[in-house]
């Protein structure tokens, strides 16, 4: 975040991402529809490199000039990549990206640990001609029946007359970080960690309603990346959403002095579109006003399809969170954004006008068939 302090006192959301998106932490196993913590649902099955680094993540501060200041207020070690929530107490003596290499330098002294306890076992047993580092991490540490876990690029470890190779690279440079700095933000992050594996198990159990393509060209000159549910762009009966924020009076004329409306004229507002929606229709929207958030929301309660114009463009990385990854396991939502990612793009008046026209052009005309090549998914 510009101009932030990381040495402040706050709540910090970290991602550390595996380099390459490699599963060497585990693998995530259990059925989506049972809550978490109950036998049978969303759970990881660790590594024993995984587990390690899980107690790394939890006590590496002990002993070291962060304890007493950082507290792990919430973790999830996922396949192939990491999310922590840090409490800093009190102003820290260095700023946050010290405390994230210490734990990158506790990763990596566990690697070198288990190499050197795997390479004086095959020394023992007189079979050290050389192991490569999948087999490393993943030979022996998981019961059986369970599935293979790839781990490294191949690295052979050293006999007795070789030097030690180095060890390979596990984490991609730098982190993602998420500053709370509004009200409900933490609340958000809690919920975003605890639901991150029954995620994970909605998008493999349904990948056909998770899909996500790179630069479609829906409307002559404008080329979109979409996400979720693409057969909604086959629906038949396309209907384009425009509430304005501001109170207006029968004849859509804005009452002056403007006020924003309230409770009981957005209900009122989306009623329309509701109806329309429960006949049958997919709602199209930007989703800008809060009447139009407020709509979203209402749709999905009653099961009904939403295609929503993306913002800020979808990162290479990005899923569903919140309320949309139940709307995209149910089938209801199709996000498509007509820009690349940006994460700092304002929406400025030109810009709702934008979404907004592009909202109306995608109901007007027929995008039926719409064909997906292997090469646009991913």
């Amino acid at each position: 975040m510009p101009r932030w302090n990381y040495c402040e006192p706050g709540y910090y959301f970290i991602t550390l991402v595996v380099e390459g998106r490699r599963h060497v932490f585990g693998e995530v196993v259990g059925d989506s529809r049972i809550p978490r913590g109950h036998e049978g649902g969303p759970r990881m099955h660790y590594t024993l490199f995984g587990q390690k680094v899980v107690n790394e993540l939890q006590y590496g501060m002990l002993g070291t000039q962060w304890e007493g200041k950082v507290v792990v207020k919430c973790r999830q070690v996922m396949p192939d990549h990491i999310h922590v929530l840090y409490w800093v107490k009190e102003p820290l003596p260095k700023h946050l990206g010290h405390l994230v290499n210490g734990f990158h330098a506790g990763c990596r002294r566990i690697m070198r640990e288990l190499s050197a306890a795997e390479s004086a076992k095959q020394t023992q047993e007189g079979q050290n001609t050389g192991l490569l580092m999948p087999d490393l991490i993943s030979k022996g540490c998981l019961p059986e029946s369970a599935f293979p876990c790839p781990a490294f690029p191949s690295s052979v470890l050293p006999t007795n007359n070789t030097k030690p190779p180095s060890l390979p690279k596990l984490f991609e440079d730098g982190y993602n970080d998420g500053v709370v700095i509004r009200r409900g933000q933490l609340d958000a992050y809690f919920r975003y960690i605890r639901d991150n594996m029954r995620r994970l198990l909605l998008r493999q159990e349904h990948p056909d309603l998770f899909r996500k393509v790179w630069r479609k060209e829906l409307i002559p000159g404008h080329s979109f990346d979409l996400m979720g549910n693409m057969f909604l762009l086959d629906w038949p009966w396309r209907i384009p959403v425009r509430i304005s924020r501001y109170a207006t009076d029968a004849d859509g004329i804005y009452l002056l002095p403007k006020r924003i409306k309230t409770e009981e004229e957005v209900a009122e507002s989306i009623r329309p579109y509701l109806a329309e929606a429960e006949r049958g229709a997919v709602l199209v929207t930007p989703c800008i006003s809060p009447a139009e958030q407020a709509l979203v929301q209402a749709a999905y309660q009653r099961g009904l399809r939403v295609i929503m114009l993306w913002l800020n463009g979808f990162s290479p990385y990005y899923k569903p969170s919140g309320p949309h990854i139940d709307a995209c396991f149910r089938g209801l939502l199709l996000q498509i954004s007509p820009w690349s990612y940006n994460p700092n793009r304002q929406c400025t008046k030109s810009v709702c006008e934008m979404l907004n026209t592009l909202a109306a052009q995608l109901c007007s005309i027929s995008l039926s068939p719409v064909t997906i090549t292997n090469k646009e998914s991913q």
